[in-house]
């Protein structure tokens, strides 16, 4: 399954390249910005919104305003130690449960001008998003306790987008990645057993409301 998942990453990565050799103009742009996500999602326990103010992203435009972007969407590490009461056998009486989690997710689109009005520009576009969980979990008092959640994402986007350029190098982005389908693979337990689970969505409804702000280099 791991293979899978790099392979589509290599193939995002070999699809901006040939798009990138095929543009006639040579004269590109790069531009960084900062997006505030608002993400919605319908789950078995109901409607979950969730909100993230940092979502750092990298664009790379030709003259004819088309562009290349690259935002890494979620990167995030904790490491969470919980202390119980008296256990019998545990050290010093105490038992301690450790949590380490790593959350990381990375998006690439590719964005064509559709229609331009004074300071606006239009967009769509369409992308490819990668995302990795690992949640770990050891308890102090045995060593050979270890519950992992491990759980990897693959969503292909469809990207309306709208950009109001405030001045030549500052502009505000805002888009709406609506997700047309989306592959999910979760692997829950321990070395002596496992639970395994894949899920395919089609149109499933899931979209997040990006609002960034952008400087041109």
């Amino acid at each position: 399954m791991k293979g899978f998942f790099y392979s589509v990453f290599v193939f995002s990565l070999l699809s901006c390249g040939y798009t990138y050799a095929q543009e006639k103009e040579n004269s590109h742009r790069l531009s960084l910005k900062n997006y505030m996500k608002v993400t919605h999602a319908d789950q078995e326990t109901g409607r979950r919104l969730s909100l993230s103010f940092i979502a750092p992203a990298f664009t790379l435009s030709n003259k004819k305003g088309h562009f290349h972007e690259l935002e890494f969407s979620k990167i995030h590490y904790s490491n969470r130690i919980e202390v119980f009461g008296y256990q019998p056998g545990s050290n010093n009486g105490v038992r301690r449960k450790y949590t380490k989690t790593y959350d990381f997710g990375l998006n690439y689109s590719y964005n064509r001008l559709v229609a331009s009005h004074n300071r606006l520009n239009f967009f769509l576009g369409t992308g490819v998003g990668l995302s990795y969980k690992l949640v770990n979990e050891t308890l102090s008092d045995d060593p050979d306790y270890l519950l992992k959640d491990e759980t990897r994402k693959v969503n292909l986007n469809l990207i309306p987008r709208m950009q109001w350029n405030i001045t030549d190098r500052w502009y505000l982005d805002v888009n709406i990645p609506v997700q047309a389908y989306g592959l999910d693979y979760s692997q829950r337990g321990n070395s002596n057993s496992k639970n395994l689970e894949f899920q395919n969505q089609v149109f499933p409804n899931k979209y997040t409301v990006n609002v960034g702000v952008g400087l041109r280099f």
